[in-house]
């Protein structure tokens, strides 16, 4: 849940820089939001990442074969 909403959050955040960075000026309080956005999305991602640590990597040969 939290990863998610930190992912969406983030997308959200480039998708306005990117509308920014083609002209597209949004009014000042659009802007703030964008800004919360990207923090909270930061911070949800590092917190995700702190309390579930990446599984570890494991490589086989056997190509789906059992």
């Amino acid at each position: 849940m939290t990863a998610l909403f930190a992912q969406r959050a983030r997308l959200l955040a480039v998708l306005a820089g990117l509308a920014w960075l083609l002209g597209l000026m949004p009014s000042a309080p659009v802007r703030l939001l964008v800004v919360a956005l990207v923090v909270v999305g930061t911070v949800l991602d590092a917190v995700s990442d702190a309390v579930s640590p990446p599984a570890a990597v494991r490589v086989t040969t056997l190509r789906g074969r059992r």
